[in-house]
C-alpha cells in the first residue's frame, strides 16, 4: 500500500519596510507599506483595495514551483 503525502497549502507572507524580501514571495508589489500576499494593512479585504489598487485577480499568487 502506498502513502499519500499531505497536501500543504500555499506559504504566505506579511512584509513591512525595512525587512529582508524573501524571493520565494514572489515580486513585491509594494515596496512603501505593510502587505501581505493581497493586501496592504489596515484596509478592507476586497476586490477594490486588492493590491493597492491593481486589478482583481482571485487566482494570484500563481503556484509557486515549489509547491509542485
Amino acid at each position: 500500500m502506498g502513502t499519500a503525502g499531505a497536501a500543504q497549502a500555499e506559504p504566505r507572507y506579511h512584509w513591512c519596510p525595512g525587512e529582508q524580501w524573501s524571493g520565494w514571495m514572489g515580486f513585491n508589489w509594494n515596496v512603501n507599506y505593510c502587505h501581505d500576499n493581497h493586501y496592504l494593512d489596515n484596509v478592507p479585504h476586497d476586490p477594490e483595495h486588492w493590491q493597492n489598487g491593481g486589478t482583481y485577480d482571485p487566482n494570484w499568487p500563481p503556484l509557486s514551483p515549489y509547491t509542485r
